[in-house]
């Protein structure tokens, strides 16, 4: 219950969850279209980099029955794609689009919500300005795009003429329905309005 960056403010308890048993059976498609190549050195260490820069998209399919003993009957469904592309120097970009859609009986600790970076590590494709999963919902839609600038701001600088500038910005929307707000055992979240 203690913070270095924050430390008047208190660390309330973790929310209180759906009391329930899940058993969950999935599945997951990813289609890359990109060429690869491949540089052995000799010693069983491989390294594979992209020679094609299209995009990426992975589906996944996930289904949680009540005859496979759960609690709670839902249905997931994930789409996402992924890219990397230059245009130039100052043009890298690296982006992800995708969308989660549940359907049924969504217990709280079960709702979609928005990646968010740990404290201590800013991870890619994540919403580096959220508190963890601040925003919940049944259905999620989202969009994180990063471009690199290079060394744009600071080459000109000795000392620092290595750093790299780099921007973000994320995007996205949750829903819920009434019948999967009403489950939920904590009500302590927020859906996007806009």
């Amino acid at each position: 219950d203690y913070s270095f960056y924050k430390k008047d403010d208190p660390y309330n308890s973790n929310p209180q969850i759906n009391d329930a048993f899940l058993r969950t059976a999935g599945i997951g498609l990813t289609i890359d279209p990109n060429t690869y190549k491949y540089i052995d050195f000799g010693d069983g260490d491989e390294s594979r980099f992209r020679e094609t820069d299209y995009p990426k998209l992975t589906l996944g399919y996930e289904i949680t029955p009540v005859s496979f003993g759960s609690t709670y009957e839902y249905r997931k469904y994930t789409a996402e794609l992924t890219g990397i592309n230059s245009f130039g120097r100052f043009i890298n970009l690296d982006y992800r689009f995708g969308a989660v859609y549940m359907n049924g009986n969504v217990p709280f600790q079960s709702l979609g919500y928005f990646v968010s970076s740990p404290v201590l590590e800013v991870s890619k494709y994540s919403f580096r300005t959220l508190k963890f999963r601040e925003f919940l919902g049944d259905k999620v839609y989202f969009a994180n795009i990063e471009n690199n600038f290079s060394n744009i701001m600071f080459s000109f600088i000795k000392p620092i003429r290595k750093w790299e500038f780099i921007g973000f910005g994320n995007f996205g929307k949750t829903e819920i329905t009434n019948s999967n707000y009403d489950l939920a055992s904590s009500k302590n979240f927020t859906v996007t309005d806009s």
